[in-house]
């Protein structure tokens, strides 16, 4: 029976090759093949997948469940859909995500009081507890920066581990044979995968057809689901149904559970669920607004920087007049250092 089925797969291989090499020999350029290629879904089409039935999302993908798609075919695929990989915005270095901890209007204000206490030290070098208050406000700042960078690395740690869902090689129907050695890396929309227990789904595939009486799949990582998710081969009518209800799609970064089936890519790399996923938390990394929270503490701290800059200030000028006192031995610049650290 598997003869059969490869002799048959060939046959329909062959016409179709043969209709191409006309094209060659007549100086056929690259844009003419690629108009005689079949138009793929777009990505918002390929959306509403489990909205169709298993025929019809290998018909709209021209994808061949018993010859597997031409190298030449994946190459071109390839160049429209791209790789099969989570594309991640390009990391900060710890010293971006330092200068970020002082991005805080009552940081701000602490840094310019211990800077302040530190240059009054210096003039009042007399004093052993001169230096006691620049020191323990820069501990307090330092311990503050050195935790915000430990939680933003941490979410660099969360984005990385979404690439180890992805399974390094997968079994894929090419040239009219399973090949278990391809790079997942490697697949494209209209290919035709082999899914069994134990493996990591390589990409979002709609199921055509299943191997055991029982298929399923942990997803977990997408949908939360405690318990393995059953799949079949029904349609799912409503083209907006929650990924929990979509039982005859498995998605990238899952791993079956239970049985064998085929499958055919509908998603790969970013346009996956789990690469929306990645899209969405990358999205708002690059979008810093504050929040009104912070907003408010902002707005907050400039308030308590006049008020308390006001009262400062008064404070000094009302001991203006004492700078020359015999305590600091006629020294005036003296006198100014102690009582603006006293203001401070």
């Amino acid at each position: 029976m598997r003869a059969f089925l490869l002799c048959a797969g060939l046959a329909a291989a062959l016409p179709r090759r043969r209709a191409l090499r006309p094209l060659a020999l007549r100086g056929g350029s690259a844009a003419t093949a690629a108009a005689a290629a079949p138009a793929l879904p777009t990505v918002a089409e390929a959306e509403a997948a489990h909205a169709w039935t298993a025929t019809d999302t290998v018909t709209r993908f021209a994808a061949k469940p018993d010859a597997g798609l031409s190298e030449a075919e994946v190459t071109r695929r390839r160049e429209v859909a791209g790789r099969n990989v989570l594309v991640q915005a390009a990391k900060r270095t710890q010293w971006q995500m330092l200068l970020d901890q002082f991005d805080d209007r009552l940081v701000q204000i602490l840094v310019g009081v211990a800077v302040l206490s530190a240059v009054l030290g210096m003039l009042d070098a007399e004093d052993p507890t001169a230096w006691v208050d620049p020191v323990v406000i820069s501990l307090i700042l330092m311990s503050n920066a050195a935790v915000g960078v430990w939680q933003e690395s941490s979410a660099d740690g969360a984005l990385a581990a979404l690439e180890k869902l992805q399974p390094a090689r997968c079994c894929v129907r090419r040239n009219s044979a399973w090949d278990g050695e391809v790079q997942a890396s490697e697949l494209v929309p209209g290919d035709v995968v082999y899914l069994r227990v134990g493996d990591k789904v390589p990409a979002d595939c709609r199921l055509l057809q299943l191997k055991t009486s029982a298929f399923s799949t942990d997803e977990a990582a997408l949908t939360g689901e405690s318990v393995t998710t059953s799949k079949d081969l029904d349609i799912v009518s409503d083209e907006k149904a929650p990924l929990a209800d979509r039982s005859n799609t498995v998605f990238a970064g899952t791993v079956v559970t239970r049985g064998h089936a085929t499958g055919v890519v509908v998603a790969t790399g970013m346009a996956t669920q789990i690469g929306r996923v990645q899209a969405g938390v990358d999205a708002a990394r690059a979008d810093r607004e504050k929040t009104p929270l912070a907003k408010k503490l902002d707005e907050f701290g400039s308030q308590l920087t006049l008020v308390i800059g006001g009262i400062c200030a008064a404070t000094f000028a009302a001991s203006v007049p004492r700078f020359g006192s015999p305590v600091f031995g006629g020294n005036r610049l003296k006198g100014a250092a102690h009582y603006a650290k006293g203001a401070a």
